[in-house]
């Protein structure tokens, strides 16, 4: 098992590596990147605080639609939270989906979060 986790964790280091050489980023690089940008910190909960940026968009977008909502992860649900308005009485979030459509279980979506 240590020998899986050591040539799992190298390869990640190569894969990163390869990718800041090619100035590429992947999938879930961009959902790190969001929410970098939209967070200051955590909470004593443990929640994500808001950014100036975040905080902004609260005020920037009226409405956000979210579609294909059973395919979500947590990051991404967080960072729907992070520009929307629910949180200071903004109810400017309409998301629509299907349970039983559920496909990226792979990017660890979790449509109980719907």
């Amino acid at each position: 098992m240590r020998a899986f986790v050591t040539l799992v964790l190298r390869f990640m280091d190569v894969m990163e590596e390869k990718k800041r050489e090619k100035n590429l980023v992947d999938f879930s690089d961009l959902e790190q990147y969001a929410l970098a940008i939209l967070t200051d910190g955590t909470s004593k909960e443990g929640i994500f605080l808001p950014s100036k940026t975040a905080k902004e968009k609260k005020e920037f977008y009226q409405e956000i639609y979210v579609d294909e909502y059973q395919d979500t992860n947590e990051i991404q649900e967080e960072i729907i939270r992070l520009v929307s308005g629910e949180d200071i009485g903004k109810h400017n979030l309409f998301t629509v989906g299907d349970l039983k459509q559920s496909i990226y279980g792979f990017r660890q979506a979790k449509p109980e979060l719907f």
